[in-house]
C-alpha cells in the first residue's frame, strides 16, 4: 500500500492524499465518504497518472520498477543465449557418416546393373 499525493483519471477526476494498491490490471483506492470507508477499483486503462510524494512510497515504487526491469533483462539474456546456441547448431557442419561399401553378394535385384557387371 502506498500513500499517493494525487491520482488523476482520464475522465478528469482526481483524488488527493489517499492510500492506493496497484495490482496487475487495476488500481485499488482506499476512500472514505460520509464516514464510510470503501475501496474503489479503477482499471489501469482509466488512470492518467499517479503522483507520489511520500519518500517510502517513492522508494518502493522505484524498487518494484527496477525488479521488473531486471526480470525483463534476464529474459532477454536467456533469449540471446538460446539464439547463440541455435546459431552454433546451424553453422556447425554435421560430421559425415561413414558409409559402408556394399559387398558384391549383397546387391538386390533392384540395384544390380541390368546390362551386366
Amino acid at each position: 500500500m502506498h500513500k499517493a499525493k494525487l491520482v488523476a483519471l482520464k475522465d478528469g477526476t482526481t483524488y488527493e492524499n489517499l492510500r492506493v494498491i496497484d495490482s496487475d490490471d487495476s488500481l485499488l483506492i482506499f476512500m472514505e465518504e460520509d464516514e464510510k470507508k470503501f475501496i474503489r477499483l479503477i482499471p489501469w486503462n482509466n488512470v492518467q497518472h499517479i503522483d507520489y510524494d511520500d519518500p517510502q512510497a517513492i522508494e518502493h515504487v522505484k524498487a518494484v520498477a527496477m525488479m521488473a526491469m531486471l526480470d525483463v533483462m534476464d529474459d532477454i539474456d536467456e533469449s540471446i543465449e538460446e539464439i547463440e546456441q541455435l546459431e552454433v547448431n546451424f553453422t556447425t557442419e554435421p560430421k559425415p557418416e561413414a558409409q559402408e561399401a556394399p559387398e558384391e553378394g549383397d546387391k538386390s535385384e533392384l540395384t544390380k546393373n541390368p546390362y551386366g557387371e
